[in-house]
């Protein structure tokens, strides 16, 4: 990027990637996520499921029953499987609850093989992409993070949604373990369960999660703040094109 005054970048670890790629630090900047405050109730739930259920008739959801979603490359068979093999156990408890999967690529097809040797056919779901993040947010009673999508984890704790998330770091600026949402390590099929129990079988701490997520998203990630942001680093290129002006 010859041409480029700066990098913006949303997190530390993205800084140090183009450090080491031998950019210059002081032309890396870093900004965070920002997104628009929302939220759910309980109508809007009802509502967007009966639509969803019309538009895609394989993942009907009952009005009550459990539901999670997933934003997720389907390129590692790896990264799915212990949380299928929660959601296997997850069903037990809870038979109605549903694992809608959103995303694409080249393990698709051998992840629904594998939902299949698992006997979670109806109850785990790929639906490919979808465009409309915030009706399926409305729609859900949990959003689940693995490795992929850190704005969509903003976008659900700001519409009032409990997460959960795996232990990786672009995750845990966002989440505060027991507190914002639960941070997991990726492969502890246990405390997957664990923690997605104590979600869908407590109302309170479902409730206090969301709450304090949602504050959180609110009070730190705004997007009214990072538009602040960019607008202050724009006026400091200017002022620095114009002390370089002959």
């Amino acid at each position: 990027l010859p041409l480029a005054d700066v990098v913006v970048v949303s997190h530390q670890d993205h800084m140090e990637a183009w450090r080491q790629a031998g950019y210059p630090v002081s032309r890396v900047r870093e900004i965070a996520l920002g997104v628009r405050p929302s939220s759910q109730d309980s109508r809007q739930k009802r509502q967007v499921r009966q639509a969803l259920g019309r538009a895609i008739g394989d993942a009907k959801v009952s009005e009550n029953a459990p539901l999670a979603v997933c934003f997720q490359k389907l390129d590692d068979l790896e990264q799915l499987s212990p949380l299928l093999l929660a959601w296997k156990e997850i069903v037990k408890r809870y038979p109605g609850a549903r694992l809608w999967v959103f995303g694409s690529g080249s393990q698709r097809g051998a992840l629904i093989q594998h939902v299949e040797q698992l006997d979670l056919q109806h109850r785990v779901w790929f639906p490919g992409v979808i465009e409309s993040v915030d009706d399926l947010l409305a729609s859900a009673d949990l959003l689940i993070a693995l490795q992929n999508a850190p704005v969509l984890l903003l976008r659900a704790m700001a519409a009032g949604l409990p997460v959960i998330a795996s232990d990786v770091p672009h995750f845990r600026r966002y989440v505060s373990h027991e507190e914002t949402g639960f941070i997991l390590p990726p492969a502890d099929v246990v405390t997957w369960v664990t923690a997605i129990d104590r979600v869908l079988g407590d109302p309170s701490t479902a409730q206090s999660l969301a709450h304090a997520g949602q504050q959180r998203a609110q009070a730190k990630f705004a997007l009214e703040k990072r538009v602040e942001d960019f607008a202050r680093l724009f006026e400091g290129l200017i002022c620095d094109r114009d002390a370089d002006s002959p």
